[in-house]
C-alpha cells in the first residue's frame, strides 16, 4: 500500500472530529466529573480516530485491489492476443512474471492466505 499523505491524515482527523462532535455543555460539573468526562471523551475520540483510520485504509486497499484486478485482466487480454505470427517468448515471460507478482499483491491485499502461500 502507498504511504498515507498529510492530506489523507487530515481527512481521517476531520472524519473522526465530525463523528465525535458533542453539543452537551459542561454545566455545574465537579472537578472529578469533569476529569471523568474528559477522559471518557478522550477514549471515545481515540476509538473514533482509530475507526476512521481503519475505514480509510480499507478504502485505500480496496481501490488498490481494484486497480490490480484491472491490470491482471489487461495482461491476460494481451496474452490472449499473442498468436503464432506475433509470438515473442520474452514478452510472454514478462507478462507471466508480472501476472504472478500482481496476483501475489492482490492475495496480500485481500488476505487470501492460501493463494498467497501458493506464490511463496
Amino acid at each position: 500500500m502507498s504511504e498515507i499523505s498529510n492530506e489523507d491524515i487530515m481527512k481521517i482527523i476531520d472524519t473522526a472530529a465530525e463523528k465525535s462532535m458533542d453539543d452537551e455543555p459542561e454545566i455545574n460539573l465537579t472537578e472529578d466529573a469533569r476529569i471523568t468526562k474528559s477522559s471518557y471523551k478522550d477514549d471515545m475520540v481515540k476509538k473514533i480516530i482509530e475507526g476512521s483510520t481503519e475505514e480509510f485504509v480499507a478504502k485505500q486497499q480496496k481501490e488498490q485491489a481494484d486497480l490490480l484486478s484491472e491490470e491482471i485482466k489487461m495482461r491476460f487480454a494481451r496474452l490472449k492476443k499473442i498468436s503464432k505470427d506475433n509470438f515473442n517468448m520474452f514478452e510472454v515471460a514478462m507478462l507471466c512474471h508480472k501476472l504472478s507478482a500482481d496476483y501475489r499483491k492482490l492475495a496480500r491485499l485481500n488476505s487470501w492466505k492460501e493463494i498467497e502461500a501458493m506464490f511463496d
